[in-house]
């Protein structure tokens, strides 16, 4: 066995050389365990991917209009009835529920004090929530 002094370290050849080969060892295994032709995570449907989808968007709209109206200082019934809505209809809209209508969305415009510009291009980018 040989012995040196590196760094502080004690080193031996004979143990190193050793563990080498006991990992060069394990490494020749066969590692049929690491590979397999059978799925680890099954795939969603494609049903429920667009289902996911249009929850993240309306989700995406409906918390932009959430900040919109929190940023006025309104309260869900004061921005629903500003805008001419059902309390009801406001909330699911906060909750994930895109509109289509572009008078509703005037309206949802006016009552935050947002352009509607600003307002149809969320609409626009949050598209994928509305069902197909």
């Amino acid at each position: 066995m040989e012995l040196w002094k590196k760094d502080g370290y004690l080193h031996t050849y004979d143990v190193v050389q050793s563990t080498r080969v006991a990992l060069d060892a394990e490494s020749r295994k066969d590692h049929k365990y690491m590979s397999s032709t059978r799925k680890m995570f099954a795939t969603l449907p494609s049903s429920r991917v667009s289902e996911l989808g249009r929850q993240s968007f309306g989700r995406l709209f409906g918390f932009g209009i959430q900040e919109a109206r929190q940023k006025a200082g309104l309260s869900i019934e004061d921005a629903a009835d500003l805008s001419g809505m059902e309390v009801t209809s406001w909330m699911a809209i906060e909750d994930g529920h895109v509109p289509q209508d572009i008078n509703q969305l005037r309206a949802m415009a006016e009552a935050l004090e947002v352009s509607f510009d600003k307002m149809a291009f969320w609409a626009l980018v949050c598209q994928h929530a509305w069902e197909s």
